[in-house]
Parts: structure tokens; sequence; C-alpha cells
């Protein structure tokens, strides 16, 4: 049977949570308590309590992703979920990416080097404000942050339930949701979530996806709402083999 691992963020300390498992209500305590995460080998459940109001339902980032490099073989799965009376809005403030999972696996299969995989559920989120951009310059086309907008993953496993992604802006493809499987294929999961207003305008190079972007991924979506999405050819989602 599987351990896990309660982690606490925001809300009235429980007396069994440890210390160093309870983390404050910030973006700072969220990147904590997955850092936290990154260093046993259960499977970890981490749990943001919110309120009424949006200082106690909103972590807004201040420019930079969440990120999450957790290898799922040795140091188990990851799951963010949210209790009380909102559920946790995750602000990337047009400032950046909102959540990026696996990057370094993107980087290693680039150079055909061997790569871990994450796997990751999400429960109760809103997924909002994540925008990156694509800029010329003279080593080609860059990108500002990791170069998506609400939800990046390569490779792994990732589950979306009960969750909100909206109004977030990629230059590549994926406005709302990015999974990659990779070399090594993947599963996504998407239930009882609705994905809406997100955009991978026109103006950027071969557009793809304005709500979801699939690549060599076993994928199910079911009782779900994807609409008013932008991109080329008007695709809400887009999917590769």
């Amino acid at each position: 049977m599987a351990q896990y691992r309660f982690i606490q963020v925001g809300g009235a300390k429980r007396d069994d949570v440890a210390n160093e498992n309870y983390f404050t209500f910030s973006s700072q305590g969220l990147r904590d308590a997955i850092d936290r995460a990154a260093l046993t080998e259960e499977n970890d459940i981490i749990v943001v309590y919110t309120g009424n109001t949006k200082e106690t339902n909103t972590i807004t980032l201040t420019g930079n992703a969440l990120t999450i490099d957790i290898d799922a073989a040795t140091r188990g799965s990851i799951t963010i979920v949210s209790l009380g009376e909102e559920k946790l809005t995750l602000d990337g403030n047009q400032l950046s990416d909102v959540l990026v999972v696996n990057y370094d696996g993107w980087q290693k299969n680039r150079s055909e080097i061997d790569y871990f995989v994450s796997e990751v559920a999400l429960g109760g989120l809103i997924i909002t404000g994540g925008k990156t951009e694509a800029m010329s310059g003279t080593i080609g086309v860059t990108y500002t942050g990791y170069g998506h907008g609400g939800i990046f993953q390569y490779g792994g496993s990732l589950s979306i339930s009960q969750c909100v992604i909206k109004n977030n802006q990629s230059p590549q493809q994926g406005g709302g949701v990015s999974f990659d499987g990779g070399r090594l294929g993947g599963t996504l999961r998407i239930t009882c979530s609705d994905i809406s207003n997100n955009h991978v305008p026109n103006a950027y190079i071969s557009p793809k996806g304005g709500g979801i972007y699939i690549n060599n991924s076993e994928t199910m979506i079911a009782h779900s709402t994807i609409t008013a999405q932008s991109a080329n050819a008007n695709r809400s989602v887009n999917v590769r083999r």
C-alpha cells in the first residue's frame, strides 16, 4: 500500500502536521512545499487551505513559474489540491508560465540523454494569467520564461480534476495545457474541469492548440468543457502522435 506524506500550505496549523511540513500561504511557501516533497521517497499530497478573499485564495507568481522536477520512480508522485471556501487560484500575473513539470527531462531528451518522468495530480485549482512570448534574435526564436502558458509537462502522467484553466497564453502550443509525452510516452487525464479563453496568437510560428496541445500521450478527457480558445485554424485541441 502506498504511503503518503501530508504537506500543508496556509490555514490554521493542524496538530498532526509536523513543523517541517507546514508552509505559509504564499508563492514561496508553495515552492518550499514542492521542494520538500522532492526530498521524500513517498507519494506527497500538498493541501492548500483557502479562504473567501483574494488574499486567502490567490497565490500570485512574481515572474517565475512553479516548477516540479521529481523522479516518480524514486521519489513518488505529487498531488496539489485546495480545500476551503474557494478554489486556489495560481496566477501567473501575465509574467510567466504558471506550472512547468519535468522541463529537465525535455532538455535531456533534446540531447538524447536518458531522463526521468514525474507523476502529478492537480485538484480544485484555478490556473490563470500564464503568459510567455516569443522573441526573435540572432540565434533564432527564443522565449520568455519556459515558453508556455498555463501548464506544461514533459513525459510521465498528469491528472487534472475539478480545475479551471483560463486566460493563459503560449507562443508555441497549448495556451492552457501543453502535455508532451516525449520519447517514452505519457498519460493525460482531465475530468470535471473547465478550460476556456486560452490563446496561442496567430502572429507566432505554427501556433497549435489554443486550449490543449497533446503529443504522444494516452489521453482521457471526461465531463469537462473546452470553449472559446484561439489558435491557428481555430483549433481548441491539437493532438499529435
